[in-house]
């Protein structure tokens, strides 16, 4: 494949999965005292992917990079000033992601998803209403 290269890269820093064009890293976080160790090891792994791609004459689409850290509702507090610089600008953190269709939040509640598909279903049971004699 292509993109394997860009998987050689991110193993030498950090856990990843790749599904077709999306790319997604993690990894377990024991406590927030470490995010300085924590966001440079993201930031470098993504620094050589910049690179990477680049080089290869393709882009890294950086409105699109984004990350969330699950959490307890308790320590969703501690999350919530983290961000990650990735070349001049920073991405901030993402209260919720979407994941091949489904959505999770950062406590791994399922109230955002529950809302999407009530919405998509009243969505498609009112077109059916309108074609209906």
């Amino acid at each position: 494949m292509y993109t394997k290269p860009v998987g050689e890269i991110i193993k030498r820093y950090i856990k990843y999965h790749c599904y077709a064009n999306d790319t997604h890293v993690y990894m377990s976080l024991r406590s927030f005292d470490k995010w300085d160790d924590i966001s440079s090891s993201l930031e470098a792994s993504i620094a050589d992917i910049s690179t990477w791609v680049n080089s290869n004459m393709l882009k890294l689409n950086k409105d699109k990079t984004e990350f969330i850290v699950f959490s307890s509702k308790q320590h969703v507090k501690k999350t919530e000033n983290l961000r990650i610089k990735v070349g001049s600008s920073y991405i901030n953190y993402s209260v919720s992601v979407r994941n091949l269709g489904f959505i999770l939040d950062n406590t791994l509640g399922l109230e955002k998803q529950g809302n999407y598909i009530c919405k998509s279903c009243y969505y498609q049971i009112r077109n059916i209403g309108l074609i209906r004699k």
